[in-house]
């Protein structure tokens, strides 16, 4: 709490993100982390470079004065994914900032299965489409990128796996430097495995989006 509150009256900032990882022993646990881990580190180089776009609920701290001036969640519309509602609103009016430090680090229960995973995430893209249009265009990339690879590597096998492997060592690059910040250990196998996995459940959870269902949330759905 004294690292975060540090951190928020530093950069003049009325909410604060730190940094929160997922954990467990499972393989499925282990690419969870490494997924986070990355998506911290571009969460933290796009704050840094000036352009807000997303906290974590689970390890966020607001200015009590503030939480009051945007009427609490209660004063906020509807959304499967309050923290970012909270985040866009107190936004407009006020500074935010992203830290990355062990001193900020929550760590949380991983999903326990594929197909709780992807339950998440359909909750995750669901509030995606509420991100800035550049974040958003940069995830619809991210996500026709791995099609193209898996296209690409068909018809071109060499060109294909050198750009793939191009890619996970640029990711690669950024697990470990935040890796270092939070002091952690990373496995360049568990990242691999994590690239292979991604690939596929990147597509699977496009799917499971588009399909016809309704969003489960806290043991309800919307």
């Amino acid at each position: 709490i004294k690292s975060m509150l540090g951190g928020g009256n530093a950069a003049g900032a009325e909410l604060i993100t730190g940094t929160s990882l997922v954990e467990g022993p499972s393989l499925l646990a282990k690419i969870q982390r490494l997924d986070w881990l990355y998506a911290t580190s571009m969460l933290k180089l796009i704050s840094d470079l000036g352009v807000p776009v997303s906290t974590m609920g689970n390890n966020m701290a607001i200015k009590r004065n503030v939480y009051l001036e945007v009427g609490g969640f209660e004063g906020l519309p509807f959304s499967v994914t309050e923290d970012l509602e909270l985040f866009k609103a107190v936004k407009k009016n006020h500074k935010t900032v992203n830290l990355c430090s062990a001193e900020v680090l929550n760590k949380s229960a991983a999903q326990d299965s594929v197909m709780d995973l992807l339950i998440q995430r359909k909750r995750w893209m669901r509030g995606a489409f509420e991100l800035p249009i550049l974040l958003l265009i940069i995830l619809i990339i991210q996500a026709a990128y791995f099609l193209a690879i898996l296209i690409l590597i068909i018809l071109n096998p060499v060109v294909g796996s050198l750009l793939w492997f191009g890619k996970w060592g640029v990711k690669l690059l950024f697990q470990v430097v935040t890796a270092n910040k939070l002091k952690e250990n990373i496995s360049i196998f568990d990242s691999f495995v994590t690239e292979l996995f991604s690939m596929i459940f990147s597509l699977a959870s496009l799917l499971h989006y588009l399909w016809p269902g309704k969003v489960s949330w806290k043991g309800r759905k919307y």
